[in-house]
């Protein structure tokens, strides 16, 4: 009897030879890191350590190591202008995914919406061609690209809903010390540039408080979801904790902006029917209190928005507005609103009396002079077709599988409000929320698309008391 062995058949590596693999890394490993203890490298010795982690789980350690350092964007500038450690961080991000994916083979096509995205970058990428400016827009085209790159790329790879939970708890992780740190520094007499506003702030460097305080728009709702979630009551309590923290981080800022966003965000629960009358209680008496800790420039802040204009917001929009009539069609070019606003200044109003280069404090009046009609059309259809693709799948599942959903939604919906005070376009936290997003919604459908599945191939058992009870058919008399 002839026994034929097919090529191909014989697994590279045996189960055996697999375990002396694995245990001569892990004692080269344990040699690296203790010749690196020895000689006090501990930065190595946290990369050693990280590294095994790394291996294993790539796609939720990486991405969510990129989330975590997403807040303290503003303080990672690393080497020439617009260089930051994020931005180093999500290209290897990039990269690692998209290997992984081609080593398992696990590649998807992105989702519809991500064409819109596309298109939209692409445009934007094309009205440097017409620039008012060329070396403003230059400047932009790597962000922009990058982060298109790393949408697409997330949205490629086959992330699980366990691997998304875990990233959503390093976006929270990275924002919690971000917003304590915050406070201490409110407390400690500090403020951002010599106001009484607090924001992140070391080594010289200070990230915008009304960048900042949106920045941590995304970890709060993440938050609230979780203390909505029925869960113990010490599980509760923490994310509890955690809400209120995210939410005197953006107190102390004192953002006008975010402050409504917030408000939105709450709403938006409410509408969904997330949040209960008698959750309600405990997240609104949170607010006024930590409302009342505040001193009294926040309220006299909030009581001076209409008098000064938003910080002079308005009569910017008015020159915008003017800039837009001229650049309706095409646009100025990418990242060039300030020069189009300083073009047209003598049909405008003045800030503060200065013909300076200012930003639009308004993304969708930026995007609009940047890229014209085109450009804004396509950033509208990206964002409206990925939140109704979102609602669908909300409604069109079952609640414990679409209810994570609401997270993502409530804080897109947030951010799209503070992007009414500021330009939030080509920031990496605003893609975050959208890549995340459409990850919520794959992971549900395909979660709705297995229990279905499931169900048909295992259709369920009849116990003998559900059996069809059938009368004995009649004897018939001849």
């Amino acid at each position: 009897m002839k026994i034929s062995v097919q090529p191909g058949t014989t697994p590279a590596l045996a189960g055996s030879d697999r375990w002396w693999l694995v245990i001569a890394a892990t004692t080269i490993l344990a040699i690296a890191i203790a010749a690196s203890v020895a000689g006090t490298n501990w930065i190595l010795v946290v990369a050693l350590l990280v590294l095994p982690i790394l291996v294993l789980r790539p796609r939720e350690l990486c991405l969510g190591v990129y989330a975590f350092l997403l807040p303290f964007d503003a303080l990672t500038a690393v080497g020439p202008e617009g260089l930051t450690l994020t931005l180093i961080a999500g290209a290897a991000v990039a990269a690692i995914l998209l290997g992984t994916a081609l080593v398992k083979k696990d590649l998807h096509r992105p989702p519809r919406q991500a064409i819109w995205w596309a298109l939209f970058v692409a445009w934007a990428a094309v009205t440097v061609l017409w620039a008012l400016e060329w070396k403003p827009a230059i400047s932009r085209l790597p962000t922009a690209v990058s982060l298109l790159s790393l949408y697409l790329v997330v949205l490629s790879t086959n992330i699980s809903r366990k691997e998304l939970r875990t990233i959503s708890l390093f976006v929270v992780a990275g924002a919690c010390p971000a917003a304590v740190y915050t406070i201490f520094q409110f407390y400690g007499g500090a403020g951002y540039h010599g106001t009484t506003r607090a924001s992140l702030m070391a080594g010289g460097k200070a990230a915008d408080p009304n960048y900042f305080a949106a920045s941590l728009l995304l970890p709060l709702s993440l938050a609230v979801h979780g203390f909505l979630t029925p869960r113990s009551r010490l599980a509760r309590l923490g994310w509890l904790v955690v809400a209120a923290t995210l939410v005197f981080g953006i107190l102390v800022t004192m953002s006008r902006g975010s402050l409504v966003a917030v408000a939105v965000m709450i709403l938006f629960y409410m509408y969904t029917h997330q949040v209960s009358r008698r959750m309600t209680i405990p997240l609104v008496a949170i607010f006024v209190a930590l409302a009342f800790v505040l001193p009294g420039a926040f309220f006299t802040r909030l009581q001076n928005a209409a008098d000064d204009g938003g910080s002079g917001r308005t009569v910017i929009w008015e020159g915008g507005l003017v800039a837009f009539e001229h650049y309706a069609l095409l646009g100025a070019g990418l990242n060039n609103f300030p020069y189009a606003y300083r073009e047209h200044i003598g049909s405008a109003p003045l800030l503060e009396g200065k013909q300076s280069a200012t930003p639009a404090h308004n993304s969708y009046l930026e995007i609009a002079v940047d890229t014209g009609v085109v450009g804004l059309a396509l950033m509208l259809a990206a964002i409206v077709g990925q939140l109704r693709a979102a609602s669908r799948c909300r409604k069109n599942v079952p609640d414990k599988i679409g209810g994570v959903i609401v997270a993502y939604e409530a804080a897109c919906y947030a951010i799209l409000v503070a992007a009414f005070f500021i330009g939030v376009m080509w920031d990496k936290w605003f893609w975050l929320a959208w890549m995340l997003l459409a990850v919520a919604v794959r992971t549900a459908q395909a979660e709705q698309r297995s229990e279905t599945r499931t169900a048909v191939a295992e259709p369920a058992t009849l116990r003998w008391y559900d059996w069809p009870v059938r009368s004995a058919p009649r004897a018939r008399l001849p």
